[in-house]
């Protein structure tokens, strides 16, 4: 089932691969060029005085290069009229799309339509069984990194002390760096899944949330515009065509 929600932006622009969230934003800098292009301009390019900000002032040479004139203006009426076909479409530049990236489906959509949207805060709780496997996964290869660490360690002592065998030594810490390369592994496949490091590190079994659960950031701030998603909706999966959440470009606040 396709999902849209159009939201507007203001502040910053992020892309991510296939989501259901389609957010824009003005871009940095854009605004202080806008400011900059409102300041008037004096004679030789310097600021206008204050309480002159609605007038230009051009020197004669200026004038004379540009071949403008000062004249009363007439009444009359336009005999000619321009029209011209358009489209408006986003900026591809200030579009950032979001989503879970494995198959998921909406606990609750915690942003509605008209609230403001910080960046990095949570507009929808996800759950799904394959993140929760994958968690689940990485805190059984954590645990045995740990043991075997222990145990690297005992035998490292043991054999200064010459009570341990080279060869008992030698395979304590085979299996140590094996499951160094597991839990790396294990790490890998969250983050595949759109978690952080800090995120990752933060797992822990029996907490108030389940390991399935996921929560849904947004990457830069705005104001949702429009919403049709509910609770118990199944994103499509990455394979196919995302449902999305859109934003028109310079509406943020």
């Amino acid at each position: 089932m396709k999902i849209r929600i159009l939201i507007s932006l203001a502040l910053l622009t992020a892309l991510t691969s296939g989501g259901f969230y389609v957010l824009a934003t003005e871009g940095e800098g854009y605004q202080e060029q806008r400011e900059q292009q409102a300041k008037p301009q004096g004679q030789q390019g310097e600021p206008a005085s204050a309480g002159a900000h609605d007038e230009v002032h051009m020197s004669e040479t200026q004038r004379q290069r540009l071949q403008l004139r000062v004249v009363r203006a007439e009444r009359g009426r336009a005999e000619a009229l321009l029209s011209l076909p358009a489209n408006v479409v986003f900026d591809a530049d200030r579009i950032a799309k979001i989503g879970p990236r494995m198959r998921a489906k909406v606990i609750r959509v915690i942003k509605d339509l008209g609230e403001k949207v910080a960046r990095r805060e949570a507009v929808a709780l996800m759950d799904s069984v394959a993140l929760g496997k994958a968690k689940a996964r990485y805190l059984t290869t954590r645990a045995r990194l740990e043991t075997e660490r222990a145990n690297y360690v005992r035998e490292k002592k043991l054999a200064t002390q010459q009570i341990t065998s080279e060869a008992a030594l030698l395979e304590a810490k085979a299996r140590y760096r094996e499951a160094q390369a597991a839990l790396n592994a294990a790490t890998e496949e969250l983050r595949l899944h759109g978690l952080s490091r800090e995120a990752i590190q933060a797992i822990e079994a029996g907490g108030k949330m389940p390991l399935s659960r996921h929560v849904l950031t947004s990457p830069i701030a705005g104001v949702v515009q429009l919403r049709d998603v509910t609770p118990g909706h199944r994103p499509s999966a990455p394979k196919k065509r995302p449902s999305t959440w859109s934003t028109p470009l310079g509406c943020g606040s």
